[in-house]
């Protein structure tokens, strides 16, 4: 890596005209990349832009250098985070110049104290709601396309369905939940009005079905978001509302020369609408492949701002080893600009491990992964201090409301008083698949439902200090910011792009000299190598490695092959972006004997497609 000396801290500091800082002294005290070096300047010149920075490239850093050398040209600055953690580590090491807060922190101190009271009201539960709102059930019929994908999944289900009567009843209470959800949808957007749109079409209801619902609730959702924001009753409301409502007002943030905007991957489009609205210069950090929180309302609008555009490519944490891994998965997302690793750190790519690895970080697909692998890690490694990076009184109060429905009594939880029994809750979980974490929840109470005191048992030893702690287990949302020197990626985040090994194709075999067939040996995708472009899916056998005789079909091979392909292009972009910010969380050591086979053939496929 190429560096520039820019000394940014103490008290005494001579300002250079080429813009480096040295305290009197002449001792740096910030070394700063090239790349670095490249974002101070264009900040300095008072207009927006956006810095793309891949993953451990020293964002943070380049952060800092911003905001004293914009201090030093005695510009005020505003530094917007996503949550108030984030917010409040900025501020130990920005200079003072530069005020740190939140979205909602800022829209907090510009609304009426009574709206932003609101969030400390009661909660309100859709079964109430309904009959405030006088919302009567109706029976809704199964659409054609729902039948024929429920049939295809789950026959067993699909023969239960019919044997209702192919329809099902849409209770007042989970109208209510639907139009809760529009007016979630509302706040997320840029929209001056609530609209049809907010309400996303159910995929179990053909679109004249749909049309007809969202008719008919439309008007209850412009009543309950007008009811939200009236100062005359004792609604509860989500942050999200107040910050509606600011946003609504068309908002001017004064006292400031520029606006710095952390992460702004995860900004939704009421964010976007704004700053837009700003007329200081905007400078908007983030990295696009690490945008992964798309089902809470994130747009890409980092990647289409119409801006100039500085990048930070030189990984500090991690070897070239991993950057080479990385540029796998970025070059499927279309990146042609490599990851560039540290020369200076050795990162080690394990393949060959088992279960029982001994990492820093467990990382896991979803919570019920992370909650199975800490299971897992109490019984196998009781001696280790394991933590989880998990709420467990909200985890707990969930399992208690869902032990209630299963009991058949009512449970006025927010997230499950919208329905009556827990097989509607199955059923919910089955017709709404974007909504992830719920998902999560119900697999895992599915999982464990016979044994509740064990779930609560297992809870009361979680422990949530990772300062204290041999592990921490987290779900990869949860583990973006972080990093570790070692890390395991679990078994939950299995591709299934190819098995361990070639199952179920055909083998031909020869015929022993005593006529019988030889036994078949493992078949790794190592053993293969794929023929010269234009023939990339084709495979030929490396020999020296294979016994001579136990080839399977090469014409099998092929056709898995092929197989294999398509499923990594058709991947979705989620969880490419999902798996690149997995990996990137090592310092020294990556286990991901679940991916082996996912990055061999990727490597493969890359090799003779360049």
């Amino acid at each position: 890596m190429v560096y520039c000396v820019y000394g940014l801290f103490g008290e005494n500091l001579i300002v250079n005209k080429d813009n480096s800082v040295k305290d009197k002294l002449g001792n740096s005290t910030l070394v700063l990349t090239t790349e670095q070096q490249h974002c101070v300047d264009m900040a300095l010149k008072l207009k927006s832009f956006k810095i793309i920075a891949y993953a451990g490239t020293g964002k943070t850093k380049t952060l800092e250098a911003i905001s004293y050398a914009m201090g030093k040209k005695n510009k005020k600055g505003l530094y917007l985070a996503f949550n108030r953690a984030v917010a409040d580590e900025a501020k130990t090491r920005f200079d003072s110049s530069i005020t740190c807060k939140t979205f909602h922190s800022l829209a907090h101190a510009q609304v009426p104290s009574y709206l932003s009271k609101k969030v400390f009201n009661a909660k309100n539960f859709p079964k109430d709601l309904a009959v405030i709102y006088e919302i009567k059930e109706s029976d809704c019929k199964y659409s054609s396309g729902y039948l024929a994908e429920l049939k295809h999944r789950s026959y067993k289900k699909y023969m239960e369905v019919i044997k209702r009567g192919s329809s099902r009843r849409f209770t007042a209470a989970r109208k209510m939940q639907y139009i809760n959800d529009a007016v979630k949808n509302f706040c997320k957007s840029s929209d001056a009005a609530l609209l049809s749109k907010h309400f996303e079409p159910l995929d179990w209801l053909d679109q004249s079905q749909n049309e007809s619902v969202i008719k008919e609730l439309l008007p209850i959702a412009e009543r309950r978001w007008n009811d939200l924001i009236a100062q005359d009753n004792k609604l509860n409301i989500s942050h999200d509302v107040y910050v509606k409502y600011w946003s609504l007002s068309n908002p001017i943030i004064k006292g400031y020369d520029y606006l710095l905007l952390d992460e702004w991957q995860d900004s939704d489009a009421l964010m976007n609408y704004v700053v837009s609205n700003q007329s200081v210069p905007c400078y908007y950090v983030g990295d696009f492949y690490q945008s992964i929180y798309g089902w809470r309302g994130a747009t890409q609008s980092l990647q289409t701002l119409d801006l100039p555009t500085a990048r930070l490519t030189k990984s500090f944490r991690f070897g070239q080893s991993l950057a080479n891994h990385a540029n796998l998965i970025l070059g499927c997302l279309g990146e042609t600009v490599p990851l560039v690793g540290n020369p200076d750190v050795h990162t080690e790519i394990v393949y060959d491990h088992d279960a029982s690895v001994k990492a820093d970080a467990i990382l896991c697909r979803t919570n019920k992964g992370a909650f199975s692998e800490l299971v897992y890690q109490l019984q196998n490694n009781p001696e280790r201090k394991c933590s989880m990076l998990a709420d467990v009184s909200e985890i707990k109060k969930w399992l208690e409301a869902a032990e209630q429905l299963i009991k058949g009594t009512k449970t006025y939880h927010p997230d499950l008083s919208a329905f009556d029994r827990w097989e509607d809750v199955i059923e919910y979980t089955e017709l709404n698949k974007s909504d992830n974490e719920f998902a999560a929840m119900v697999r895992l109470i599915n999982q464990f439902s016979s044994s509740f005191n064990t779930l609560y048992s297992i809870l009361d030893k979680i422990n949530t200090k990772t300062q204290d702690a041999d592990c921490v287990i987290t779900t990869i949302h949860k583990s973006k910011g972080l990093e570790w020197d070692s890390v395991y990626i679990s078994s939950d985040f299995d591709l299934c792009l190819m098995s361990n090994k070639f199952s179920g194709i055909e083998q031909g075999f020869k015929k022993s000299a005593n006529g019988t067939n030889n036994i078949s040996q493992d078949l790794y995708l190592e053993n293969w190598e794929l023929l010269p472009f234009p023939n990339t899916l084709k495979l030929i056998p490396m020999r020296n490695n294979m016994v001579q005789g136990l080839l399977p079909s090469l014409e099998s091979l092929d056709r898995r092959m092929s197989e294999q392909y398509y499923r990594i292009t058709d991947m979705s972009i989620d969880e490419l972006r999902l798996l690149y910010v997995a990996i990137t969380r090592a310092k020294k050591t990556l286990y991901a004997a679940n991916l082996s086979e996912f990055f061999i053939l990727l490597e493969k496929l890359r090799t003779n497609l360049d």
